[in-house]
């Protein structure tokens, strides 16, 4: 019995430790939120995405297949395309897709995210490069860290997300 008490406590130390090491890298993370876009989002970043767009394209690559993220996207009207051909490195899963009622997400790892259209959602939580550019009819709401939703810029915006981001003109 003894001996069970001091794996049991050995394994929740363990645990405990592995917690503790997630939080502290989580805790610089950023987020970004898209909220009814009509535009271009990019984003290249370690983390995680997901979204929605109501029509146009998103080309979604999985940077490391090898660090646990799995993309998935899905079309209504136009399956998802694997596309090796189009970027440098052949160790890249390339996913694509255009038409309507876009989803798409990829969870724990390092991605590129090329999204254009009409309708566009999307949510991330990690750390990397972004780029937003609205349309000039409407262009839909973003925010960086929870801040106040404001419209995408109409001129290119690229910045830096991590917990230090904010939403002003870098």
């Amino acid at each position: 019995m003894r001996r069970f008490a001091t794996v049991l406590f050995l394994l929740s130390a363990l645990v405990a430790a592995v917690a503790a090491a997630n939080v502290r890298a989580a805790a610089d993370d950023g987020t970004l939120s898209v909220k009814d876009g009509n535009g271009v989002v990019q984003v290249r970043a370690r983390g995680g995405v997901m979204g929605r767009v109501t029509r146009g394209s998103v080309q979604l690559t999985d940077v490391n297949e090898g660090d646990g993220g799995t993309a998935m996207l899905k079309c209504d009207n136009e399956v998802a395309t694997d596309r090796s051909d189009s970027t440098l490195d052949p160790d890249d899963t390339v996913k694509w897709c255009t038409g309507s009622n876009i989803r798409f997400r990829l969870v724990g790892g390092s991605f590129r995210l090329f999204v254009t259209g009409v309708g566009v959602n999307v949510s991330v939580v990690g750390k990397g490069r972004v780029t937003l550019v609205g349309k000039s009819i409407d262009p839909g709401l973003y925010s960086v860290n929870d801040s106040e939703y404001v419209e995408l810029p109409l001129d290119r915006l690229t910045f830096e997300l991590d917990a230090a981001a904010t939403t002003s003109t870098p």
